[in-house]
C-alpha cells in the first residue's frame, strides 16, 4: 500500500466521529442489578475483531465470542437499592426483562465503562416504560 494510501486511510478513520452512527445488538438479560442497570449476554464484537469465524482461527473465536456486558439504560435514573423504592424499581425492571432477549441501540460508554444505550424488548422501549410506570425518572444531567 502506497504511503498516499496510508494517510488517506488514517484520515478517514480520525474524521469519522465513531459515536454518530450508533451501535445495536441483541442479547440475553443474565442479571438486573438494580432500576436502571442489567448485565446482558450478548455477542459484541470489538474494532479488533473483524474476522469471519470459519472455524480454523481460535484467536478470532475469542476476540468475537459471547461476553456479558453491563448495560446503564439511558435517560433514566432509578432510585438505588438502599432508597426507597429501590427494590421495587429492581423488581419492576427483573419482570420485565429478566431471561428475555433484548435489542439494545447505544452511542457511547460511561465512566464506569458500561455501555449507555436504550432497550427494548419486541419493540417496547423499556427505558421508557420505566419512566410512565413511575420506576424511574427522566434523568437530566
Amino acid at each position: 500500500m502506497s504511503h498516499l494510501a496510508i494517510i488517506a486511510l488514517v484520515g478517514t478513520i480520525v474524521m469519522c466521529p465513531r459515536s454518530s452512527a450508533g451501535h445495536a445488538f441483541t442479547g440475553q438479560v443474565e442479571r438486573v442489578i438494580d432500576g436502571d442497570t442489567i448485565i446482558v449476554r450478548a455477542l459484541l464484537p470489538s474494532l479488533r475483531c473483524h474476522c469471519v469465524d470459519d472455524g480454523t482461527s481460535s484467536n478470532c473465536a475469542s476476540r468475537c465470542a459471547v461476553q456479558l456486558h453491563r448495560i446503564r439504560l439511558a435517560e433514566i435514573d432509578a432510585p438505588e437499592l438502599k432508597e426507597p423504592g429501590g427494590k421495587e424499581s429492581k423488581q419492576a425492571l427483573s419482570d420485565m426483562i429478566l431471561h428475555r432477549q433484548v435489542s439494545i441501540t447505544w452511542t457511547h460508554r460511561g465512566r464506569y465503562r458500561r455501555i449507555i444505550g436504550q432497550v427494548y424488548v419486541d419493540g417496547l422501549s423499556i427505558n421508557r416504560e420505566l419512566v410512565e410506570l413511575g420506576w424511574a425518572e427522566v434523568y437530566r444531567r
